[in-house]
């Protein structure tokens, strides 16, 4: 199967306009010619785009899931257009799922200066702490924080997501401080999505094990960075996530020298290395740019912090 590329380009501003008709005469096109053009996209595609009457035109099903994937093809022609052109503009739509947290603190308040420097991109950026199947939802690009399990990706490390034992001056207070990881089984544990087994990664390089209880269990993790800030117990948290908490004083960081595992890395992940847009190398880039040089923001003290921000 062949797709006429002029047919893809119809189907969009039908799907725009809402109309034929309209999405026809915007293409030099008759309202007869246009339809006749979209039955014959449908017959190549073996499905129906619109479900037509005399008063709207509506997306099917598979006219929803096809407009995503049309939306990306007709930017990447664009993009390989501009190319040949010898230019390099950045063109079309970015469709960027990330850690809700995460994008929230270090992706949107960027948003705005990469767009501004790429004035033919828009963005779609989805933030969710759920794990989205890229292919199946349409994402260019996902931002993820942790391990990662999929070996169907192709991910690019951003920077380095390093993690600690931490708690409030507070419950150190009134609990003491864990001499060691062993302590923190009598000790009141914050823990996320049921992981009562925290591992670690010691000094002398031996990895153990330790199974924690709590009285305050959650699946979100800022409920966890809060629960610890207000002093309820123990917790394990991303440096990203509270390094400012740290510098305030809000947190301590404990237990010296232990590295609670798995470790963790900023990733930029792609369904595929194969003729990967130029938006998509761009973005990648400028935010890497962003958090990871010349050290990652969250590690820098803030006066460096600043001036990465500002690269």
């Amino acid at each position: 199967m062949s797709l006429d590329l002029r047919s893809v380009q119809l189907f969009l501003r039908a799907a725009a306009t809402g109309g034929i008709g309209r999405a026809g005469r915007e293409m030099g096109l008759s309202a007869t010619a246009a339809t006749q053009r979209l039955r014959a996209l449908e017959e190549d595609l073996g499905t129906r785009l619109f479900a037509r009457s005399t008063r709207r035109l509506a997306l099917t099903t598979d006219g929803a899931l096809f407009l995503e994937h049309a939306t990306r093809l007709m930017a990447d022609v664009e993009e390989a257009r501009a190319a040949l052109a010898g230019t390099q503009r950045v063109a079309g739509t970015l469709r960027v799922t990330a850690s809700a947290t995460f994008g929230r603190r270090y992706i949107a308040p960027w948003i705005g200066d990469f767009l501004a420097a790429h004035p033919d991109l828009r963005i779609e950026l989805e933030l969710t702490d759920s794990v989205q199947d890229m292919v199946e939802r349409g994402f260019d690009l996902a931002i993820r924080v942790g391990a990662l399990s999929d070996s169907r990706l192709v991910a690019r490390r951003l920077a380095p997501g390093r993690r600690l034992v931490v708690a409030a001056p507070a419950y150190l207070a009134r609990r003491g401080s864990p001499a060691d990881v062993a302590d923190l089984a009598g000790h009141d544990c914050l823990i996320e999505a049921g992981r009562r087994i925290w591992r670690f990664r010691l000094a002398d390089g031996r990895e153990v094990a330790v199974h924690v209880t709590g009285r305050y269990e959650t699946n979100h993790g800022e409920a966890i960075s809060d629960a610890a800030r207000a002093g309820q117990g123990i917790a394990v948290k991303s440096l990203w996530d509270i390094a400012e908490d740290l510098r305030d004083g809000r947190l301590v960081a404990l237990l010296d020298g232990v590295v609670p595992l798995p470790e963790w890395s900023i990733w930029a992940v792609q369904p595929s290395a194969t003729l990967t847009p130029a938006r998509v190398r761009r973005f990648v880039d400028a935010l890497q740019h962003r958090i990871g040089r010349p050290v990652p923001v969250w590690e820098a003290p803030p006066g460096i912090a600043a001036d990465a921000q500002r690269g």
